[in-house]
């Protein structure tokens, strides 16, 4: 028979392939599987044992019939080995698992049934273990889940897919030293024979499926009282005092969003817990959140911002996702586009209106580099069968233009109504927009239309002129297509140091506003808050720009300023306006000067810079460290060099090393190689990633020594150990192919093939291609094959890494397959595991 992977095989798929539909329709189970029971409650009955990697017991499942011919009951499930079913308490047969489903033959006269499934389980994902065999020797025994997108249906069988809901109880066996949490309030907890502890939560509040979540291990319990009990689970031995500087804020955070939302906290308990090399952040799981470990704050000295975001995104998301939760992935925005928003909304109650411009200012720049496809995809709207892009930043974005449209109040006022209208409640953004239209009075379509379903952004250049009478300001829409038409505020400045706030609708080509007046204006601000998400071109003197970034009332125009005082050419006075702003109040604005006057690279503006270097909040000394980096002055070098040694943030001596190094790369390469062969005392390794980046770009191949030891999971912490191997890797591109420095390197990087971090997996494939070691093939191609399954992506990198690797390029594989190509593999794939089968049949 001919090769199944050869000509035979691609006629055969060609002829397989599904015609594709016709644009602009939908057919059923395009947007999400359609399902034909009603899914009531989870019971969930487990015994887990970290050492053994494993999973067995039994799901319970409590549902009622929606669809009445189809005579059989489908749930999710990959690689769980079914041990019997009970339907309403009577065994079953004819039971079968193909691909991703379970199907349980019901009659079609059963309108309710209880199903009982017992089963065992060994998960690639969705269920993931610490301190097992060939754990790092330090790491603790742990187990925790991590359901979003489809992953829960890897250890338990359910209904994978966020359309529909259920209430849970769960029981799990552990070990009686490992402490277990789950969803909800702690029902019992039952010492059992032999060793081991049956804990039992419930919550009574209906979820979808991906907000399932446990986790089990040896954990501390440490508890507060907000406006529901507080539980932090944190490792055994965690010091009090980080657990408390951790979650200082969770108390304060609740309060503000409950009286913000006018809503109560949605459950009756709610619990944080804190794992080892968890896969993200943290995730949102219905009364339990859990926590990577590298948001501990080691110290008082460590940067609080990014734990305290997160800490705030979670939690908004205990309203936003989990007590109302997208109907469908097309609809995620809805999750995380609020938790987003919400945790700004935090941020800015806690620093001030110019924390929020600059994260609007960060939203709206993470949206415009990724706005190919629609953020909330319809069938007309679809590009490249992407149902959605950039969730995070524009579905933030998008609020905040709501927010600037229909003002605080009105704004405000509708969001508490749509969490009452929709509350414990699958919603689409329909349900948002008809309420907030009911809320306001306006008609909302137009907004809709072309931020959240369609794709693309406006480009405007602006101009204004002022001939002694009257002020002229033009918007022209620079881009093809689509024309966007949307309402643009402008602000005026007076020069008394005031200003007036006009609003004209942008159309299709030159829109104009004329105002009539005898006296030039000090500024004009287009879009001052922020409040169009558009790429913005306007020009206009420097002294307008420094009268906008002082006066304009509205921070996120006075960024704007800020930065474009960077950019323009440099004068007296953009340097006299950039080094006043760094006795600004907001220390938001003083930072945005500081990275601004390194933008003008300008010698003049190092002392200013230098001076602040003593600025009281960490957040300006970096920027002011970063930008003595920039300008590249010798005469800072001395400066950089005492914050290296003496600033008691680690994220700024780590800055302050990487801007020594534009200015004197053999002291920061030395200062780098000593940080190397000493202990981080940062969490999140601040140090040792400096000094990664400073020998990655300034370091010589005998700095790939002190590396080496450092590329092992069992001494170094996920975020070091992929700063550390990049510059490892970075050291012996330039050598010969056969110098054995490659071979050295790859033989510590190998072995990280196996670890249980997927971002780690991941990025090994990738260092092993620029490594280009051809022993390293077998390794690859070993890794691809034992892989299968839900790691498929990985499989599929792995073995274009082996490809470049035997062709000597050295060029490594992309991030992310082309979908297109992806796609057809997968097919071919799927298409020769038939031809196979019916060769083995024949």
């Amino acid at each position: 028979m001919p090769d199944p992977r050869g000509l035979g095989a691609l006629t055969l798929l060609a002829a397989a392939l599904p015609i594709t539909a016709s644009a602009g329709r939908d057919r059923p189970g395009d947007v999400m599987p359609d399902r034909g029971w009603d899914l009531e409650h989870l019971e969930l009955d487990l015994r887990l044992d970290p050492g053994a990697g494993s999973v067995q017991g039994q799901a319970i499942w409590d549902a009622q019939r929606l669809d009445p011919i189809t005579p059989w009951l489908d749930l999710h499930q990959i690689a769980l080995q079914i041990d019997g079913i009970v339907v309403d308490g009577q065994p079953i047969e004819g039971w079968t698992t193909a691909g991703d489903r379970l199907r349980i033959p019901i009659p079609v006269d059963r309108q309710r049934i209880r199903v009982a499934i017992a089963y065992r389980a060994t998960p690639e994902t969705g269920l993931h273990f610490r301190g097992g065999d060939g754990a790092p020797p330090r790491e603790l025994p742990e187990i925790f889940s991590q359901g979003e997108a489809e992953d829960n249906r890897h250890w338990y069988p359910g209904w994978d897919y966020p359309n529909d809901r259920f209430t849970v109880r769960t029981h799990l066996t552990v070990p009686s030293e490992l402490f277990a949490s789950a969803n909800g309030t702690l029902e019992a907890r039952e010492p059992l024979d032999g060793g081991w502890t049956r804990w039992t939560y419930h919550l009574d509040r209906p979820i979808v499926n991906y907000l399932v979540a446990i986790t089990v291990g040896a954990h501390d319990l440490h508890e507060a009282e907000g406006s529901v009990p507080l539980s932090y689970v944190v490792p055994k031995g965690t010091d009090p005092r980080v657990v408390e500087r951790t979650f200082a804020r969770t108390v304060p955070q609740l309060a503000f969003l409950e009286d913000l939302l006018d809503e109560p906290f949605p459950y009756p308990v709610y619990r944080q817990a804190v794992v080892q090399r968890f896969l993200y952040g943290g995730m949102e799981n219905a009364a339990l959140t859990i926590l990577n470990d590298d948001r501990l704050l080691a110290s008082d000295d460590e940067p609080q911002d990014r734990t305290d975001n997160t800490l705030a995104h979670e939690l908004a998301h205990q309203w936003f996702g989990d007590l109302l939760t997208c109907y469908g992935w097309r609809e995620l925005w809805l999750n995380e586009g609020f938790a987003t928003y919400y945790a700004g909304r935090w941020q800015a109650h806690e620093q001030g209106p110019e924390r929020w411009g600059a994260l609007v200012r960060r939203w709206h720049a993470g949206a415009l580099r990724s706005d190919r496809a629609p953020m909330a995809a319809r069938a007309h709207s679809r590009v490249d069968d992407l149902d959605n892009s950039a969730v995070y930043v524009k579905g933030a974005s998008v609020l905040h233009m709501l927010h600037v449209y229909l003002g605080a109040e009105v704004f405000d006022r509708a969001i508490v109504a749509y969490l009452d209208r929709h509350h414990g409640q699958l919603v689409e953004t329909e349900d948002l927009r008809r309420v907030l239209e009911d809320a306001s009075g306006k008609h909302l379509g137009w907004l809709f239309d072309q931020w959240v379903t369609g794709a693309g952004h406006a480009k405007i250049s602006t101009g204004h002129r002022f001939d002694g009478s009257q002020l002229t300001i033009e918007l022209t829409q620079a881009q093809d297509r689509p024309r966007f038409v949307a309402p643009v505020e402008v602000e005026i400045g007076t020069i008394d140091g005031g200003s007036t706030l006009h609003t004209l609708w942008l159309s299709e080509g030159t829109t104009k506003l004329s105002i009539p007046t005898g006296i030039a204006p000090s500024f004009v601000a287009i879009n001052p808050q922020g409040g169009m998400l558009a790429s913005w071109s306007h020009d206009q003197p420097p002294a307008a720009w420094a009268a906008q970034a002082h006066h304009s009332e509205h921070a996120y125009a006075r960024l704007v300023a800020i930065e474009a005082l960077g950019r323009a050419q440099a004068s007296g006075v953009t340097l006299q306006a950039l080094t006043k702003l760094l006795s600004d109040p907001a220390m938001t604005i003083r930072a945005a000067a500081a990275l601004a006057l390194g933008q003008t690279r300008q010698p003049q503006a190092t002392a200013a810079l230098q001076g602040a270097l003593q600025d009281p909040q960490g957040l300006v000394r970096h920027a002011a460290a970063e930008a003595l980096g920039v300008l590249g002055q010798p005469s800072a070098a001395r400066s950089l060099q005492q914050l290296v040694r003496t600033d008691p943030d680690p994220s700024v001596r780590g800055e302050a090393l990487r801007s020594l190094a534009a200015l004197d790369p053999d002291t920061s390469r030395a200062t780098a190689r000593l940080w190397i062969l000493r202990p981080d005392p940062s969490s999140r390794g601040e140090q040792h990633r400096a000094a990664a980046d400073v020998l990655a770009e300034h370091g010589r191949p005998s700095d790939l020594a002190p590396l080496l030891p450092h590329l092992r999971e069992d001494r170094t912490p996920d975020l070091q150990l992929r700063a550390l191997a990049r510059a490892a890797v970075a050291l012996v591109e330039p050598l010969e192919p056969g110098d054995p420095a490659r071979a050295r390197l790859a033989g510590r990087l190998e072995p990280l093939l196996s670890s249980a971090s997927v971002r780690l997996r991941s990025a090994t494939i990738g260092w092993l291609a620029r490594v280009g070691h051809s022993g390293s093939e077998v390794a690859l191609i070993r890794f691809a094959r034992s892989n299968p399954g839900a790691w498929r992506d990985l499989s599929s990198r792995a073995l274009d890494a082996a490809t470049l690797i035997r062709a000597g390029q050295d060029e490594p594989p992309p991030e992310v397959p082309d979908p297109d190509l992806e796609r057809l593999r997968q097919e071919l794939e799927a298409l020769t595991q038939r031809l196979e089968a019916l060769e083995a049949f024949r």
